[in-house]
């Protein structure tokens, strides 16, 4: 719960961070979908990453 809980912060992060941050939390989705069978599971949680990338060059005044 910690990790799902720590998603937000890769948006105070520098790239790098928020990039590897990001890389855990789909592997930790990729491995529940074939843990649990779920299939839809990846990309509901998937396609908020490019989101949370978009807002985080927002945040930080740069353009994607």
């Amino acid at each position: 719960m910690l990790g799902e809980c720590a998603v937000p912060l890769t948006l105070v992060l520098p790239l790098p961070a928020a990039l590897v941050v990001l890389g855990g939390a789909a592997l930790f989705h990729i491995m529940t979908a074939i843990d649990m069978g779920l299939n839809g599971f990846v990309w509901a949680f998937g396609s908020t990453y490019p989101a949370i990338l978009f807002c985080w060059y927002g945040l930080h005044g740069l353009r994607p």
